[in-house]
């Protein structure tokens, strides 16, 4: 990896994180992208088996999803 790429802060704490809680997920987003976790959060128990059976794994509970 190169140097400059190293020095960056994936995390970026000084940004606005914010939480959405649905039953077994947890999402972790910037404010900005709330409309679109909104929407994936609404619908992400639904596709919980499905999700499962793509990694080959249950999914630990809950899942911490960070956008």
């Amino acid at each position: 990896m190169a140097p400059s790429a190293m020095a960056q802060d994936p995390v970026r704490p000084w940004r606005d994180w914010r939480t959405m809680r649905t039953e077994n997920y947890r999402f972790h987003y910037l404010a900005e992208l709330e409309a679109w976790t909104r929407d994936v959060a609404s619908r992400v128990e639904a596709v919980d088996s499905a999700i499962a059976a793509h990694v080959g794994w249950p999914v630990p509970k809950p899942m911490h999803v960070v956008v």
